[in-house]
Order: structure tokens, then C-alpha cells, then sequence
């Protein structure tokens, strides 16, 4: 990262971005197509602690995962199951943007917070595992917790990026 001084290492931070944000965008190359194709999604998130210390910084680091669902079909599933869980997908995550005017063209500026990195995504064909999934997307965008049935899950395609690489920033 260029601007260390816009860094965040303090995963509790980070925690505080993934539950404030509402959009996560998903990077593929398709190969096929000879494009990046970029998806904007709704989704949850879970964070295991590892134990390990990042980078001297008294934080702990550990493992995000990002969950989405959607069609059982579609380009996005496609470039998933062509990926077979590399971790060369890119994701994005972003809050708080904000312009900060100037009388000066050049001079603007924004405050924001933003997440990206890149992983592997894997569908998920796990039923408890699929439920374990959706709790965790309808609790981020309710706050509150979901039941759901085997068939429900089993209605949808349900998937997981599990970050192999990120970072994250604060500009204020």
C-alpha cells in the first residue's frame, strides 16, 4: 500500500467496515471473452481468528469469508466453476464516501473506507453450511437472525470467497 498512513491493520476496524458496507464487488477475468467482468452483490461475512500476530502490530489476523447467493445459474456461476477455487478472484468493498469540496479542480478530495484483496470462491453445496451463509447475509442487511429451511437453502446457489489477500484503508 502506497499511503501506509491510511492503513488499517486493527481487525476490529476492519470488522467495522465489513458490517457498515452494503455492496461487495466481485472481479473475474474471463478468459473467453478477453474481459474483466465485475458484479456488484449483496453479502455476509465471517472472521476466524487466527492467533497470529499481523505484522508486529499487536493485532491478530485471521480468515474473512465472504458468502453471496443468487441464481443456480448465469456468467457469474460459469467463471466460478472455470476459476476451480484459484485465488485470482478481486473483491471490493467500500463505505463512507463523502467529497470534501474545493475551490480547486485538483484540490478535492473524499473521505471513504474501503476493503480489496483477492481469494478463491468455491459454491456451496453443504446444506448447513448454505444456511450458515445465508443467516449471515439476511443478518447483515436486518440485524437480526433467520431461520432457514433445508429447501430453501437448497433453492438458491450459494457461494464463498475466502480471502487469500487484502487491505484495507481510511481516508478522513
Amino acid at each position: 500500500m502506497r499511503r501506509k498512513d491510511r492503513e488499517i491493520k486493527d481487525t476490529s476496524k476492519i470488522k467495522e467496515i465489513l458490517e457498515e458496507a452494503k455492496v461487495c464487488r466481485l472481479g473475474f477475468y474471463d478468459e473467453e471473452a478477453q474481459e474483466v467482468y465485475i458484479v456488484p452483490l449483496n453479502y455476509g461475512w465471517s472472521w476466524q481468528e487466527s492467533g497470529e500476530e499481523l505484522s508486529g502490530s499487536g493485532e491478530t489476523q485471521g480468515t474473512l469469508r465472504l458468502y453471496f447467493h443468487g441464481a443456480k445459474e448465469g456468467r457469474k456461476l460459469e467463471l466460478i466453476a472455470k476459476a476451480k477455487g484459484t485465488k485470482g478472484i478481486g473483491f471490493e468493498i467500500e463505505t463512507g464516501f463523502e467529497l470534501h469540496p474545493s475551490d480547486m479542480a485538483c484540490s478535492h478530495s473524499a473521505a471513504f473506507k474501503s476493503i480489496i484483496g483477492t481469494g478463491a470462491v468455491n459454491v456451496v453445496t453443504d446444506i448447513e453450511e448454505k444456511i450458515v451463509a445465508l443467516t449471515s447475509i439476511m443478518q447483515h442487511y436486518t440485524g437480526r437472525h433467520w431461520d432457514f429451511t433445508d429447501e430453501q437453502a437448497a433453492s438458491v446457489a450459494v457461494f464463498c470467497l475466502t480471502a487469500a489477500k487484502l487491505s484495507c484503508k481510511e481516508h478522513k
